[in-house]
């Protein structure tokens, strides 16, 4: 015959309070403040991101190029109408004033705007200008503080 040895169960029980009491006294705090933490960070790099949208789009919208050039990268892949290359940021700005230059700036609304994986945004708008009304789709590229277009399209709608 074996013999198992079976605590009392009120010593099983008062381990069982005393342990969940540590628990929840201590590392719930913890975990609380990290929560918490990880809310509030999330929560500022997202505005930081959508301000930096508004930002890009204010730009696009005033047909202000020398400042919209500034967020590119050093090399951006610029499609206009068709007629893709990739340029440095001065060639594309030169590029884009001639655009605006015969399709001046009415109105752009952002109609979507998503991510492509952890560090790639994209937003999608139409551009209404004097002359017609165009599809405009830029990728954000982001490495911690700072936030440059990697690749903008211009296309018909």
């Amino acid at each position: 015959m074996y013999s198992v040895y079976t605590a009392p169960s009120s010593l099983v029980l008062s381990t069982t309070f005393l342990a969940r009491r540590l628990i929840t006294n201590n590392d719930m705090r913890f975990l609380y403040r990290i929560v918490l933490t990880m809310t509030i960070l999330s929560a500022v790099v997202s505005a930081h991101a959508q301000s930096q949208r508004g930002i890009i789009a204010k730009h696009i919208e005033s047909a202000n190029t020398h400042d919209l050039a500034e967020k590119f990268t050093n090399n951006i892949d610029l499609s206009i109408l068709n007629v893709d290359a990739v340029y440095s940021k001065t060639q594309a700005e030169m590029v884009l004033k001639r655009f605006f230059k015969d399709n001046a700036p009415v109105d752009f609304v952002i109609e979507h705007q998503g991510s492509a994986g952890t560090e790639c945004r994209y937003v999608i708008g139409k551009l209404i200008t004097t002359k017609s009304e165009y599809r405009v789709t830029y990728f954000l590229k982001s490495d911690g503080e700072n936030t440059q277009i990697k690749q903008f399209r211009i296309e018909q709608y």
